[in-house]
């Protein structure tokens, strides 16, 4: 879990929060946050670690939304009998750092942090696929064109070919909807 640290030099205040610096003049009453970029591996799996059941379900929404989300709409996704349940997740995430809260009070992940549950899954924009769609279609339109272009040229059609081919498609096939189906969470 990321822990505050403060400092100060001759004219300027420092703190960090893990990879966060914010750094303050107190004579201009200006201030700068300064990212280093993603939280290191011990970092990875503390939050892992708090990242389970209800909590991670509320990731899981604030991760596919394509814009910030708010309270009352995570209490809608999720089906919570109030918004003070999903505010609860929703600071638990942000004091985590995985998410960060706008002027406006809405949520939007900071960084892309995969836990154990979404390392099956890919985000194409908005859209979120198990890791094997992507396996399942380039067998099967393996072993279509294969079939096509045996039957095009008029060549005898390989038994191993076809039984190795059919069986990688039909594994990935099998797994991709497997996991879509399970969304492991």
């Amino acid at each position: 879990m990321p822990f505050l640290r403060l400092w100060k030099s001759a004219t300027l205040e420092w703190a960090s929060l893990g990879n966060d610096y914010y750094v303050s003049d107190p004579s201009s009453n200006a201030s700068l946050e300064v990212r280093t970029g993603l939280a290191s591996r011990a970092d990875q799996q503390a939050i892992e670690a708090e990242l389970k059941g209800t909590t991670l379900r509320v990731y899981w929404q604030v991760f596919k939304s394509p814009k910030p989300v708010g309270v009352r709409e995570v209490q809608r996704l999720i089906r919570f009998s109030s918004p003070s349940t999903a505010l609860y997740h929703l600071e638990k995430l942000r004091e985590l750092g995985v998410v960060r809260k706008d002027e406006y009070g809405h949520y939007e992940p900071v960084e892309e942090i995969k836990p154990s549950q979404f390392r099956m899954f890919l985000r194409i924009g908005r859209v979120i696929l198990p890791r094997y769609v992507f396996y399942a279609v380039f067998f099967v339109g393996a072993v279509v064109m294969y079939l096509v272009q045996s039957l095009l040229v008029g060549s005898e059609i390989s038994p191993m070919a076809l039984i190795l081919g059919s069986s990688a498609a039909l594994v990935s096939v099998y797994e991709a909807v497997r996991i879509w189906k399970d969304k492991l969470i």
